[in-house]
């Protein structure tokens, strides 16, 4: 799985180790803005979502 600003620049990249369905990301370091999240596996087409990071605390 890659995460990715929108002018495409790799900020993170993470390997489920375990094959599970489900993971979680911390974004905590990250600045509010819009970032892609791109998820490959081995057989299936990429899955690329936009997520939109909104903390005002």
């Amino acid at each position: 799985m890659g995460i990715y600003n929108l002018q495409g620049k790799l900020l993170r990249s993470t390997t489920n180790e375990t094959n599970s369905r489900k993971e979680e990301i911390d974004l905590t370091a990250f600045a509010n803005g819009m970032y892609l999240i791109r998820v490959r596996a081995e057989g299936v087409p990429d899955v690329t979502k936009r997520v939109v990071l909104n903390c005002n605390f």
